[in-house]
């Protein structure tokens, strides 16, 4: 990555969790949409700091206003078939 995105928490918690979620292809934007507002529902806790990341696919798929110059993720990979997002 040439410009690695810096610190987007406003703290710095003692612990991190990062998921990766796919989406079905037979997914419906309804039911994305729920499962969004479920996990972030999940959050809410006093003193939690949550980030949720996703991309120009989404974005556009579910919601309108994405900035013109968002794009998609492009998948990082190495020798022993580690990638970022997942396939």
């Amino acid at each position: 990555m040439t410009n690695p995105q810096p610190g987007i928490f406003a703290k710095d918690p003692p612990h991190n969790l990062f998921l990766e979620y796919a989406l079905k292809p037979d997914a419906s934007d309804v039911a994305v949409k729920a499962a969004l507002k479920d996990a972030l529902a999940l959050t809410e806790a006093p003193g939690q700091y949550s980030v949720f990341g996703f991309g120009n696919d989404l974005w556009r798929r579910i919601a309108s206003g994405a900035p013109d110059k968002l794009k998609n993720f492009e998948a990082l990979g190495d020798s022993k078939g580690f990638y970022a997002p997942a396939p």
